[in-house]
């Protein structure tokens, strides 16, 4: 013989409710809401009532954390990165349902003109409608908004909070002084191609790739490409190889570690010889475009370590 039990639960806090509740009001011990399990509703004031105090707690709690723009208000949650002239944050955006965004909060002139540049390109190719664009729009964050704080005479850059990445490859340098190993140089120098591979196929040329410009995200091994305040129209084969070698020493910096001095090629075999000819022989980079280095990175990583696999990347601490 089975015998069911229903569990009698406030649906304000999921408190023990009396078993009276099942055909009478009753007031929850715990929230002191009104309520019935007979029709499972809350009286409306009630749940105003509460909604109210939880805003009023959320308010207490941003206290001296919030950011007034012209049009919003921003709570902020956690520093990304600062340096003299920019603020970059995390931070909730007030509205009734709070939005997560990233901010860069520039002070002074210089770092608002560059965010206004990025704002630009981000929306050259957010209105792109090329194959090419929007295969890069996936490798890049996406801008919202460029707004203004005209009582702190700041300029503050409003993009999507992506939540699945947890860091930049500088970030890599901090975490793994000793280096990564060389099958992770693998993909991350493939996903940095691939975003330089549509941005050149596009004419353009991002001009400032850098170990702190390199989102990740370890769990599935992807990347995004950030600082674009000084990405240009520049269809040279001598641009993009800058572009080509500045993504070579970033994975040469992170195979290295955090060194003070010029970062060795630690990687041996055919992957490394590649990596020190891509930093080494400009020339030779200016014959090449992403795609055919992704080629070439590819027949290397099968000479030196065998058929691909997926190794987990846990540079990152999780909680």
């Amino acid at each position: 013989m089975t015998i069911a039990f229903k569990a009698l639960q406030c649906p304000q806090c999921s408190g023990a409710l009396p078993r009276v509740a099942l055909w009478k009001w009753v007031e929850c011990p715990w929230c002191h809401t009104t309520v019935t399990l007979g029709e499972e509703t809350v009286r409306r004031k009630d749940f105003l009532d509460a909604w109210l105090r939880l805003c009023e707690l959320q308010r207490n709690a941003r206290s001296g954390r919030q950011l007034q723009t012209d049009t919003h208000t921003y709570s902020r949650v956690h520093s990304i990165f600062t340096r003299t002239g920019l603020e970059v944050c995390a931070a909730d955006r007030e509205t009734t349902y709070p939005q997560r965004v990233v901010l860069h909060v520039a002070s002074d002139a210089v770092t608002s003109a560059r965010l206004l540049r990025s704002w630009s390109v981000h929306q050259h190719f957010q209105a792109d409608s090329g194959t090419s664009a929007a295969m890069l729009r996936l490798r890049m964050p996406r801008a919202w908004a460029l707004e203004s704080d005209s009582a702190q005479q700041r300029s503050v850059l409003v993009s999507h909070y992506p939540r699945l990445f947890e860091g930049t490859l500088a970030d890599v340098l901090v975490a793994a002084p000793s280096g990564i190993d060389a099958g992770h140089a693998v993909w991350l120098w493939r996903r940095v191609l691939g975003a330089l591979r549509y941005l050149h196929e596009c004419g353009w040329v991002h001009a400032q790739v850098a170990p702190e410009h390199v989102l990740i995200n370890s769990r599935d091994h992807l990347c995004l490409l950030l600082g674009w305040s000084q990405a240009r129209t520049d269809a040279s084969a001598r641009a993009r190889a800058h572009d080509l070698s500045q993504a070579a020493w970033c994975i040469r910096a992170a195979l290295a570690g955090n060194v003070d001095v010029e970062p060795p090629v630690r990687c041996s075999g055919a992957l490394g010889a590649l990596l020190q000819r891509c930093c080494d022989d400009t020339a030779w980079l200016a014959t090449q475009s992403a795609a055919a280095l992704d080629v070439q990175i590819v027949t290397a990583a099968q000479s030196d370590f065998g058929p691909p696999k997926f190794v987990p990347f846990n540079v990152f601490s999780r909680t």
